[in-house]
C-alpha cells in the first residue's frame, strides 16, 4: 500500500484514527479506512520519534514495541471519517470469533461470571486468533471476556476442577494476551495537524 506525496490531513475530513496491524489492518482496508503516512505516527501516538522505526517497504507501516515483553510489531494508523468504520470492523471480528457466544451457551445458569471451562475455552480461542490468525488487537468484548476469564481462574486457584498447573498455565496465557494485544479503539484526531 503506497500513498504518494504528503497528504493534507486537515482537508481530508478525517476525525478519528486507530492503530492496527495484521488481520484488523485488512478489515480496516476493506471498510475504507484511510492509511496515514508513517511519518505522522509518532505525532498521532504522542510518543518520541525514536520509539518508531519507519518501514522501508512503504510509507504507511512502522514498527514499535508493544506490551510488557517489548515485542516488536509492525503497525499502521488508519484515519476514519466517522465511528461507523470501527463498528463495521468489530461486527466482522465478532462474526469471526463467535466463541464468546459459544462460551455463554455453556452456562447452565444466568451467572455473570464464567466457569473454569468457559474461561479456558475463551483464552484458547483468543490465543489461537492472536498466534495463528494475526489478530493483534482486542475488540472490547474480547478484552472484557479475558478480564472475566482471568478473574475466574484466579478464584479457582487451589480449588479447581482442573489441576493447578493447568489453571496457572491459562492464567499465564491470559496475562500474555492482555499484555501483547492492544484494545482496538478509535481516538479523536487532534487538528490542526502538521506533517514533516
Amino acid at each position: 500500500m503506497k500513498t504518494e506525496g504528503k497528504l493534507d490531513i486537515e482537508k481530508m475530513d478525517l476525525h478519528y484514527w486507530a492503530e492496527v496491524s495484521g488481520h484488523i489492518e485488512r478489515l480496516f482496508k476493506e471498510h475504507n479506512g484511510y492509511p496515514m503516512p508513517n511519518t505522522s505516527a509518532y505525532k498521532i501516538l504522542g510518543v518520541p520519534e525514536d520509539k518508531i522505526s519507519l518501514s522501508e517497504k512503504d510509507n504507511v507501516h512502522y514498527e514499535r514495541c508493544i506490551g510488557t515483553d517489548n515485542a516488536v510489531f509492525e503497525k499502521m494508523i488508519f484515519g476514519a471519517e466517522s465511528e461507523e468504520i470501527l463498528e463495521e470492523v468489530i461486527k466482522e471480528v465478532k462474526n469471526y470469533g463467535t466463541f464468546i457466544e459459544e462460551a455463554d451457551k455453556m452456562n447452565e445458569s444466568e451467572c455473570q461470571t464464567y466457569s473454569e471451562k468457559q474461561a479456558i475455552y475463551i483464552i484458547e480461542n483468543i490465543y489461537r486468533a492472536h498466534e495463528e490468525d494475526g489478530f493483534n488487537e482486542l475488540i472490547p468484548s474480547w478484552h472484557q471476556a479475558l478480564l472475566k476469564s482471568r478473574e475466574t481462574l484466579y478464584n479457582a486457584k487451589g480449588n479447581s476442577d482442573y489441576d493447578q498447573t493447568t489453571v496457572e498455565d491459562y492464567i499465564e496465557y491470559c496475562e500474555y494476551l492482555l499484555s501483547d494485544m492492544q484494545i482496538l479503539e478509535l481516538h479523536k484526531l487532534d487538528l490542526p495537524f502538521k506533517q514533516n
